[in-house]
């Protein structure tokens, strides 16, 4: 793949892994672009469950309404498991690679980040 038609998720995640020496290089660079991915897809998550709340309402259109569990809640929680897992796995491969002030050992603390607990967002 040309660097021109890289992704800025593919990007990140060969920095993250530059250091690695073949096969580890490869199956690491796969699992950078599912953490990394999976942690965009949590943030995307997380504002719209800030957004809509918990819960929702709903309306069935055959005269049932009330109240259920946002199914982004749901699929939020489902994502978070496999991000805690991925990022374990991709952080025990990388292990001295990614030392202190390099670009790598930044990337994977934002990572980290993502594991925090949902807090309010400051715009709703």
């Amino acid at each position: 793949m040309s660097a021109a038609r890289k992704t800025k998720v593919e990007q990140n995640a060969e920095e993250l892994v530059q250091n690695l020496d073949e096969p580890k290089r490869s199956f690491a660079l796969s699992l950078a672009v599912e953490v990394l991915w999976q942690a965009e897809k949590l943030r995307k998550t997380r504002r719209e469950i800030g957004r809509d709340g918990v819960t929702v309402r709903y309306d069935n259109g055959g005269g049932q309404t009330g109240t259920r569990r946002n199914p982004a809640f749901d699929g939020y929680n489902a994502l978070f498991k496999s991000y805690v897992l991925g990022l374990n796995k991709l952080e025990a491969m990388l292990g001295d690679a990614a030392s202190e002030g390099t670009r790598a050992a930044s990337t994977l603390q934002a990572l980290r980040l993502e594991i925090t607990p949902m807090r309010p967002s400051d715009g709703g």
